[in-house]
């Protein structure tokens, strides 16, 4: 018997903050059983009470890069400024953008979804618990 992906996903990271697991079931709502969410079918109500900690990032084929769409106030603070409309190279240089645009093209590609949390930073004022999902959507366009 095949198991609902939000209990799969529940048992895979099962210490994630359980704003993680809401933000997927938030997600899966958008799918609506196909294999990936359309952006426009996601309803950032079931998401409200994290929002300042959400960032939405699109392909830019034109530029060559992933842009910000979207980002949070929690976000925007931890950058220093508003990210949005910057490129991923822009935000995070050349080094770090092409580890993440390469884990990025795979959930695009796949389709998959990524998860990772990071306790201890190297940064010894930066205490913060960082947790991450990544989940791919579906413009209007395809």
């Amino acid at each position: 018997m095949k198991q609902h992906p939000s209990l799969l996903v529940r048992q895979r990271i099962p210490h994630a903050d359980p704003r993680m697991h809401q933000l997927f079931d938030g997600w899966l709502a958008a799918r609506d059983g196909s294999g990936v969410a359309r952006r426009a079918a996601f309803d950032p109500m079931t998401i409200s009470r994290m929002l300042e900690f959400v960032w939405i990032y699109r392909m830019s084929p034109g530029v060559g890069d992933y842009v910000c769409d979207l980002a949070g106030e929690e976000v925007n603070a931890v950058w220093g400024r508003s990210i949005k409309g910057r490129t991923l190279t822009e935000i995070v240089g050349v080094d770090h953008q092409t580890t993440l645009a390469a884990r990025w093209d795979g959930v695009r590609g796949d389709p998959a979804i990524l998860y990772s949390a990071t306790a201890s930073l190297p940064d010894p004022h930066f205490v913060h618990r960082v947790e991450r999902m990544v989940l791919p959507m579906m413009a209007a366009s395809g």
